[in-house]
């Protein structure tokens, strides 16, 4: 298995393949059934392909409808331009410090929190490229160091927007918000101060090392299509939502925190509210959410 996906086979196609070969293993050398007795079939094939069933089924019906809710949304923010609003406003402070190298430090800290509700990689790494790559490079700093913050800021996957954050609260048996705010934030802190500052002494010993740097300045763009700056806070809803909703339920005032899928769906209801209000185009505003 690991030599195919070394070789670059899909690496989907051969795990399954893999975990289908496993229960045969398993069957044949005496580990018991993939099924109850009184639920097999007699045929060693067909009771793998019906557990496969239960499990995609109990999985689409929970993680799945999660993970497709997140990602809905997470296309809905590009759509309606909120996720170039959250970088436009949170770059704004970087421009006012004068040291590169704290800058390229913060960089990597603001693309942690941008990271928080831009899931996709291939999308923050464009919005910072076109924002704070050109900042940096004017300020001294070479542009391979750049880069190479840039490139970091998706390199901790945490989150309760993220994915693989939702299937392990899932297996831990806990809700994405306990996991968040009790496992992962605390190491993923530690994590991102340590980074930030090996960044800073890091880039800064290589581009003194390197004797070629090439100065020339990149070309400062602005962003295409940004919103108002408000909508800056509609990335973050859902995480408001929940903090809000784990307040009221440690304090007495709700019975449990809020689902993570009915976090989504309020974050969307009040985002297609501000949209209208915005555009006054119900058409337009019908056609965006098509996104999600």
């Amino acid at each position: 298995m690991g030599y195919l996906i070394l070789k670059n086979y899909k690496p989907q196609v051969v795990l399954a393949a893999a975990g289908i070969f496993l229960m045969m293993c398993g069957v044949w050398l005496g580990f018991g059934g993939v099924l109850d007795p009184t639920k097999s079939s007699g045929y060693l094939i067909v009771d793998i392909y019906n557990e496969i069933l239960r499990m995609l089924s109990n999985r689409i019906a929970g993680l799945g409808l999660s993970i497709m809710a997140v990602g809905g949304y997470a296309r809905y923010m590009e759509r309606i331009g909120a996720s170039r609003a959250m970088v436009s406003l949170l770059s704004r402070p970087l421009k006012l410090i004068r040291s590169p190298y704290i800058i390229l430090s913060a960089t990597y800290v603001i693309g942690q929190i941008m990271a928080q509700f831009i899931t996709s990689a291939s999308g923050l790494g464009m919005l910072l490229m076109v924002t704070l790559f050109p900042t940096l490079v004017s300020l001294g700093v070479s542009r391979l160091s750049a880069v190479a913050v840039i490139a970091t800021t998706m390199s901790i996957e945490w989150g309760i927007l993220e994915t693989n954050s939702i299937f392990a609260a899932q297996v831990a048996g806990m809700k994405i918000a306990t996991y968040f705010f009790h496992y992962q934030l605390p190491v993923a802190s530690c994590v991102i101060i340590s980074v930030a500052i090996s960044h800073f002494f890091v880039q800064r010993a290589f581009d003194k090392k390197d004797k070629n740097i090439n100065h020339e300045q990149a070309e400062q763009k602005a962003l295409d299509n940004v919103p108002p700056l408000y909508y800056a806070i509609l990335p973050v809803m859902p995480l408001i939502l929940m903090l809000g909703s784990l307040f009221l339920a440690h304090v007495g005032l709700m019975q449990s925190e809020l689902h993570l899928v009915v976090v989504m769906l309020l974050s969307l209801t009040v985002t297609m509210f501000v949209e209208f209000f915005r555009k006054h185009n119900l058409r337009e505003t019908m056609d965006d959410v098509q996104a999600f």
